[in-house]
């Protein structure tokens, strides 16, 4: 490849970055528990069910179902690799692995075992390492020394409420074309955010919906650890938004001024990929 072409390559790499928001939810030791090819438009992808493990406010382990389709070369020649041991839905040879979740979105299906809606994530895969098949290591982990932590999503998202009294905030998370993005809703807990105690002291926190023409425009990269789907009912009908714990916000913009910039969203990236290290 000459020179001429690699400039060219990696100036549509950077156009590519630009041109797309990118939000990512980086999830260890998931439990995979089906790989499976699917068509969609013409096109063949392949499918994984996914169980994320987590303690509810009750302190009762619950599980969350992931629908992801692969992305990506790297992704796609990984379970190409194992295709022979790929797990179904029908026996008990789950995956564990280290996972990179883009595009996050919640979603209802109808539960047949529960007879009712259920909350559920989707998304795509787009990061897998750490992989242990039939209790066998076969692709080592980013992050070695084998410790549960929380799924942490990196996102870049409008704040459009937050409320200092109740330690709660609200979010919409931008994914897809930058001139065409998409919103996702999430719901925020939050303990000790020193650029909210400034806003606060500034009266500058937005108020929420009703007030979006008269308070400041807030746009961040949010580091936020569980984003989960939330089940609540809207006029007698069931929805679905994400809800988690804002933890940092490594990028703050408070109408045209900076007021926190810890790091790019591609940083925030790649910093979690090398072994969820702060970047």
């Amino acid at each position: 490849m000459t020179r001429s072409n690699t400039s060219q390559n990696q100036q549509s790499a950077q156009q590519k970055e630009l041109d797309y928001f990118d939000s990512i939810m980086f999830i260890n030791q998931a439990r995979i528990n089906s790989v499976r090819p699917v068509k969609s438009n013409g096109k063949t992808y392949t499918a994984l069910s996914i169980s994320l493990a987590h303690v509810d406010d009750q302190g009762k382990k619950t599980y969350t179902k992931l629908e992801v389709n692969a992305r990506g070369d790297k992704v796609n020649a990984i379970l190409d690799e194992f295709r022979e041991e790929w797990p179904t839905r029908n026996d008990n040879n789950h995956w564990i692995a280290d996972i990179a979740v883009g595009s996050l979105k919640d979603s209802l299906y109808f539960s047949k075992k529960y007879n009712c809606n259920k909350p559920q994530l989707r998304g795509r895969l787009i990061g897998l390492s750490g992989l242990v098949i039939g209790g066998k290591t076969v692709i080592a982990a980013k992050n070695p020394d084998n410790q549960q932590r929380p799924p942490v999503l990196v996102a870049q998202a409008y704040i459009n409420e937050i409320d200092m009294a109740n330690k709660k905030a609200k979010a919409a998370i931008l994914d897809g074309l930058v001139t065409e993005p998409t919103y996702r809703t999430i719901l925020l807990d939050f303990a000790d955010i020193a650029e909210f105690n400034k806003l606060h002291q500034q009266g500058l926190c937005p108020r929420g919906y009703d007030f979006r023409h008269e308070d400041a425009k807030l746009y961040g990269i949010l580091e936020i650890e569980n984003a989960l789907p939330f089940l609540y009912q809207y006029e007698g009908e069931d929805k679905s938004c994400l809800k988690g714990t804002l933890t940092k916000l490594r990028y703050l913009k408070v109408n045209d001024t900076v007021m926190t910039k810890k790091s790019t969203v591609k940083k925030a990236v790649e910093g979690f990929k090398q072994g969820y290290a702060a970047a």
